[in-house]
Order: C-alpha cells, then structure tokens, then sequence
C-alpha cells in the first residue's frame, strides 16, 4: 500500500517560478451546480510563493455568469458568492483552490 503525500511537491513548488499546464480547468460557484466557466489554463507559482491562475474559459450561461460575477463583486465576504477553482493537469494531478476575501 503506498502513502500520497505533498513531499513529492515540496521541492517543485517551492523553488521558484513554476507553471502548470491544465487541460481542463473549471470556475465554481455554489456547491452541486454546474461549472460557472470551463476551459484549459494554467496555474501560476511565483518566486514569493503566490500563486494565481489563468483560464481561457467559456461560460455555461452567459446571462448566468456575468450575474454571478456581479454578485461576488458587490459582496466580496460573502462565502456564498466565492468562486473556486478546479484544475486537472497533464499529468492528471488535480488541484483545487478558492479566491481571498
């Protein structure tokens, strides 16, 4: 039986700039709805360790999404209009984070 870790990962994302190519990355809203955005990207680890990502999404809904948008814009605290993230890359590794209040 092996053991997963994040030791693996360690040393490649915490030595400097690092990109990760992802196929398939997906911008959520609400848990057990739909994808808002979906689209290939990347994930961005910068020297100082932070990290962001980059999407050439396409919406679901285009009505949907802008107001969705609207919403995370006019109440930024409220958990309930967060987007989060979730990203395959080309080695299959899934990665999943949310957006800073």
């Amino acid at each position: 039986m092996s053991v997963l870790t994040l030791s693996r990962w360690v040393d490649r994302l915490l030595r400097g700039p690092v990109t990760i190519e992802c196929p398939h990355m997906e911008i959520l809203g609400r848990d057990h709805e739909p994808p808002v955005f979906t689209g290939p990207g990347h994930i961005k680890i910068g020297a100082d360790t932070k990290i962001s990502f980059f999407m050439h999404g396409a919406p679901r809904d285009g009505s949907d999404a802008f107001r969705k948008i609207v919403q995370a814009q006019k109440n930024p605290y409220e958990i309930l209009h967060k987007f989060r993230v979730n990203a395959v890359g080309y080695d299959g590794t899934e990665w999943s984070g949310a957006g800073r209040s």
